[in-house]
């Protein structure tokens, strides 16, 4: 029972549109839509891969907020601004739950990778 209401809570989640909520004056919170970009394997899968990482960027702190569904450990997350330059890495353990990693927040279209220390891979891109 318990686990058909992760798989609807996360299949909801993965279903989301990555297009910025903002009310007239108010914050802007973008969601980030987290993609497993792991090495391929051989088996074909018809469904692509839940990704236990909620994400999203916060107009009013300049941060991204992270939630871990899963603990995966120490990893690497690194912010990307691909319009500036800017770049930022952070060493951080999912064990907390969730991080708060703050970046500049200027205009431009952000990548954001997470290095597992077994070797996977998850990445997102979103625009501010």
């Amino acid at each position: 029972m318990y686990m058909r209401i992760i798989v609807l809570v996360l299949l909801l989640l993965w279903g989301t549109p990555t297009v910025p909520c903002k009310t007239e004056d108010g914050p802007q919170i973008i969601p980030i839509r987290i993609l497993d970009n792991s090495e391929e394997t051989e088996r074909i899968n018809r469904m692509p891969a839940l990704v236990p990482i909620v994400a999203y960027y916060n107009s009013s702190t300049s941060a991204v907020f992270i939630q871990f569904l899963h603990d995966f450990g120490d990893m690497g997350v690194n912010i990307n601004n691909n319009s500036t330059g800017e770049f930022r890495h952070y060493d951080v353990n999912s064990n907390s739950g969730t991080v708060i990693l703050p970046i500049n927040g200027d205009e431009g279209t952000y990548q954001i990778e997470f290095n597992l220390s077994e070797g996977s891979r998850f990445e997102g891109i979103f625009e501010i």
